[in-house]
């Protein structure tokens, strides 16, 4: 007997539709808006970044890791960790799944108008400093 396929979600969080996201894409935007946007009445998004942001920051401190450069293999378009690291890494390699992340990534980097407001996690950070 073959287990069932597990269900993932659907560009707009339809659950009822499999989805491979390599293959079929995904909605960046949907994504950074639902979960982890400054004006989302949903407190997942600040728990988890300000949780990871500060676990981030903790290592580098406590110099857990060396070197010039940092990986950043995130899911999507997320960058909040980005702003934790930028300090402690003269270079940063950046890693997307798809077009779509690369492009919400460049929006932001260009600080184009449309782009992912991410002064949230900025501000956050402004007082965790790399101590290393």
């Amino acid at each position: 007997m073959d287990a069932p396929k597990p269900k993932l979600c659907h560009e707009k969080h339809d659950t009822t539709k499999p989805k491979v996201y390599h293959k079929h894409g995904m909605n960046t935007r949907s994504l950074l808006q639902t979960y982890f946007s400054c004006n989302t009445d949903n407190e997942f998004g600040e728990e988890t970044l300000n949780f990871l942001m500060k676990k981030i920051h903790d290592a580098l401190a406590a110099g857990n890791f060396k070197g010039k450069t940092a990986y950043d293999f995130s899911f999507a378009s997320l960058i909040h960790q980005l702003y934790t690291v930028c300090d402690c890494y003269p270079e940063i390699t950046i890693l997307k799944l798809n077009d779509t992340c690369i492009m919400e990534l460049n929006k932001w980097l260009a600080m184009r108008t449309g782009a992912f407001d991410w002064s949230h996690a900025h501000n956050y950070v402004k007082g965790l400093h790399c101590t290393r």
